[in-house]
């Protein structure tokens, strides 16, 4: 149980930081930190058959000292209800996401409310096309997210089409 939070709370840093990371590189380039180019296209899903429709709000790539991983993280500021995957690759194929698999991550009913969360227990990630050189991510997922109460939701029909993949590889 106690590596659970610590994954969990480690999660949440992870994807606060990378919010703010992003919103202070944009600012430094003078962009806006809410706005989408015409590569930064959709990111849906449904939960229990509910659709969300959504933007990237971090789509990089890091690397922690184990390899070039991949950051996938829906947009807050368009829909409260958020994605959050890391993949442990970058190149095309498909990733098992489960809490000690190739892949894991978290769905927020409410972003604003990170204590209530819900782990993908199983799943897949499909990455469909990488491109580092024009930085654009097309990739499928789908899965069964659990909270510790231990309710279950099925999010099914992820798709991110011609999302804008950040620049380079952060290292942390």
């Amino acid at each position: 149980m106690k590596g659970f939070i610590f994954m969990a709370i480690g999660c949440a840093g992870f994807c606060l930081a990378a919010c703010n990371t992003n919103d202070k590189e944009k600012k430094s380039t003078g962009q806006s930190a809410n706005t989408t180019d015409k590569r930064d296209a959709q990111i849906s899903f449904k939960v229990n058959g509910q659709l969300v429709t959504t933007t990237g709000w971090n789509i990089s790539r890091f690397d922690m000292g184990k390899g070039t991983q991949l950051n996938i993280t829906t947009n807050m500021h368009e829909d409260k209800r958020t994605i959050m995957i890391n993949v442990k690759g970058t190149a095309a194929g498909d990733y098992s996401i489960k809490t000690d698999g190739q892949a894991y991550g978290d769905y927020k009913p409410d972003y604003n409310d990170l204590l209530n969360f819900y782990s993908f227990k199983d799943g897949i990630f499909s990455i469909n096309t990488i491109d580092t050189v024009n930085n654009i991510l097309n990739a499928a997922f789908e899965g069964t997210v659990q909270n510790s109460g231990g309710e279950s939701l099925n999010i099914t029909e992820g798709k991110i089409l011609n999302a804008k993949l950040t620049p380079g590889v952060t290292r942390y």
